[in-house]
């Protein structure tokens, strides 16, 4: 497994934002990445739209340097029919990143029950017919699409946000069975949500290794917080035993571990340092 860069430390992400020059702004970029010492870059939305930066225009000192993956990112409904052309338009434009930047993967997240306003609902027949329809319209755009993932040579991965109410699945379980009939689908654990939301993290090895696992979201949980407070913290500092997880696939170099740690920078080299060292 490597480790890729998603979070940059809210200060280094200050100063890009505040950088004019584009070719300066993807220095910085390198500079970050590399003086954590990662050998990846997990590529976002939020490079567009909060940093200033092309996504599809990266240059060649930043894809010489570091392997590449795109996370779409962002809550996103899929119970109309316009629900399902922003999922197609998402996954069209993502693809067209990954090829023009060489990512090795693109990840999404499932779709929620409703909009965040909403969210959580509550555990009655309308979450379950919409969790129901969300999955089988999700599984038809998948089908759709896996193929012309494949033939790039890139994976397509489902985020593993299984929270009841807020994601059309609430159970590992169904999500390993509907990841099964995909055939090569890949799954990104992020294990700093699943365990908030009460799932052991041998549990989740078990349920899910089975799968083609591309890739791990890295950040410590609490749980009985609130789930800004609970979640992407650095490593150490909660009750995630990251050790099974990474021993699984230590010498698995096709797996990407991108550290979602929010906070200064220092949390992101506190919790490089600290994986690193199980």
């Amino acid at each position: 497994m490597y480790f890729a860069m998603d979070d940059m430390g809210d200060e280094n992400a200050k100063v890009l934002m505040e950088t004019v020059s584009e070719s300066e702004k993807w220095q910085m970029v390198h500079q970050f990445a590399s003086g954590f010492g990662f050998t990846g870059i997990q590529l976002s939305e939020k490079y567009r739209e909060v940093y200033g930066l092309s996504v599809v225009s990266i240059p060649d000192h930043i894809r010489s340097a570091f392997r590449l993956t795109y996370h779409i990112g962002g809550t996103h409904q899929l119970n109309t029919a316009d629900d399902e052309q922003h999922w197609y338009k998402m996954l069209s434009e993502s693809l067209d990143i990954a090829k023009a930047v060489g990512a090795e993967d693109v990840s999404l997240h499932p779709p929620t029950l409703a909009n965040r306003s909403r969210l959580p609902l509550p555990q009655n027949r309308e979450s379950s017919i919409l969790s129901s329809k969300a999955k089988e319209r999700l599984r038809i755009i998948l089908n759709r699409w896996l193929p012309e993932f494949q033939s790039s040579g890139i994976t397509l991965s489902l985020e593993t946000h299984i929270t009841p109410c807020v994601f059309a699945f609430g159970e590992i379980q169904e999500f390993r069975d509907f990841a099964l009939d995909l055939a090569g689908l890949g799954v990104l654990i992020d294990i700093s949500h699943n365990y908030y939301d009460g799932f052991d993290v041998r549990e989740v090895i078990a349920s899910l290794v089975s799968l083609k696992i591309t890739g791990l979201h890295l950040s410590d949980a609490v749980r009985g917080k609130k789930l800004h407070d609970g979640t992407h913290l650095t490593a150490g500092q909660g009750y995630v035993n990251f050790k099974p997880l990474l021993a699984l696939f230590h010498d698995n170099d096709a797996v990407y571990g991108a550290l979602e740690v929010r906070g200064p920078a220092r949390n992101i080299s506190e919790s490089l340092a600290c994986l690193q060292t199980l």
